[in-house]
């Protein structure tokens, strides 16, 4: 990665309307950035991505087919992966629908025990390890620009601007890839929110499992991320923060496409 001496802010409440070649990347958390909840010592961020023109085909209709099929006693409410309490045949459609989905899914895990300098907090150390995974994904994209949605948290929506402050991507040709921030509530029911809250529970769920010596790989889990589309994983144990290791569950090495970023960051 190289370092860009302009940076670029995230902006606390912004709305956009991508292109159909707009990369969109549907960010969610898990836990607690500073391992507040004893009976869950972790936090993490991910989600998944998609073209903006194939969403509609690929993610937000399977989606809603999903919640209106499965889940009708949701109505207009928002789905929340930790509230289900799955049936059989709803867990079964849940898993049809991740283990066919045509779009990318991506998470970064820390637990209490993650080392880490002093000086670099967990959400910047996340932030980190989310921007490489952004630039592996890419590469799989014909795309025009990137667009990250994030769910909205009045907790931690100014640590999440100030942890990605600064990012920019660059493309092959070294110009500068045009990118959007925005912050969304889950209320609002975006499709990818919901998915990548989902893709996040299963990410938790796959660290509690092995922290408690389990080394296979959970139902949700697997439908998740052990797939034929691209898929990031890490779980980040420790972190000189130069280039942040950790257990790279699933991680995918696409060649570049013509139009996939490289990055300019000043993280």
């Amino acid at each position: 990665m190289q370092e860009s001496p302009e940076g670029t802010s995230v902006p606390e409440n912004s709305t956009f309307s991508p292109s159909a070649g707009c990369l969109l990347f549907f960010i969610d958390e898990t836990g607690h950035e500073e391992y507040a909840d004893p009976t869950y010592p972790l936090f993490g961020m991910g989600g998944c991505a998609h073209l903006a023109g194939y969403c509609w085909r690929d993610l937000d209709g399977p989606w809603q087919n999903l919640r209106r099929i499965h889940f009708p006693g949701l109505g207009n409410s928002p789905m929340h992966a930790s509230k289900q309490r799955c049936s059989p045949d709803q867990a079964a459609a849940l898993g049809d629908f991740f283990r066919n989905g045509f779009f990318s899914r991506f998470a970064v895990m820390t637990r209490a025990s993650t080392t880490r300098p002093e000086n670099v907090t967990v959400l910047r150390l996340v932030a980190s390890c989310l921007v490489q995974q952004v630039l592996a994904i890419s590469r799989y994209y014909s795309l025009d620009s990137l667009g990250f949605v994030i769910e909205d948290s009045d907790r931690t929506n100014a640590a999440v601007a100030q942890a990605f402050a600064g990012v920019q991507f660059k493309n092959n040709q070294g110009s500068i890839v045009p990118t959007s921030w925005n912050f969304l509530p889950k209320a609002s029911r975006e499709p990818g929110l919901e998915v990548a809250d989902f893709v996040l529970h299963a990410a938790g769920g796959q660290v509690r499992h092995r922290l408690q010596g389990k080394q296979e790989f959970r139902k949700d889990y697997d439908a998740v991320f052990r797939t034929k589309f691209p898929t990031q994983f890490i779980d980040v144990e420790a972190s000189a923060f130069d280039r942040p290791p950790g257990k790279n569950v699933e991680e995918s090495n696409p060649a570049a496409s013509p139009s996939s970023p490289e990055a300019a960051s000043s993280l």
